[in-house]
């Protein structure tokens, strides 16, 4: 296959994922996913150095980690947040709880 297509298929998968996100976080919270698994996620994450950058910016969290600045929803959530304006150093103790790509992919198989 050429690169290009590769990179087609990629940018279909990953929309498709975007799409399933958001559509989890629209469910009421006892049907979505993301918080049914909560425990699942967080003992499948690693623990990531918070910088000055992510101060109230879970989306530029996401870009530079997952390369998908979407799934900070999942971020707030496992870091147990409830907006972008509790995502700052005080609130994460240096640490920013993220799960893995497989680990949040699976829940979707």
């Amino acid at each position: 296959m050429s690169d290009s297509v590769n990179l087609e298929l990629e940018a279909i998968r990953k929309s498709q994922i975007i799409r399933q996100i958001e559509m989890e976080f629209n469910k009421n919270i006892f049907e979505n996913l993301f918080f049914k698994n909560k425990s699942y996620l967080v003992t499948n994450s690693d623990l990531v150095a918070f910088e000055s950058t992510y101060n109230l910016n879970p989306q530029q969290f996401c870009l530079d980690h997952y390369k998908i600045q979407e799934l900070y929803p999942i971020i707030l959530l496992v870091n147990n947040l409830n907006s972008q304006f509790e995502f700052k150093t005080e609130n994460i103790r240096d640490k920013i709880i993220a799960p893995t790509t497989y680990a949040i992919y699976s829940l979707f198989i």
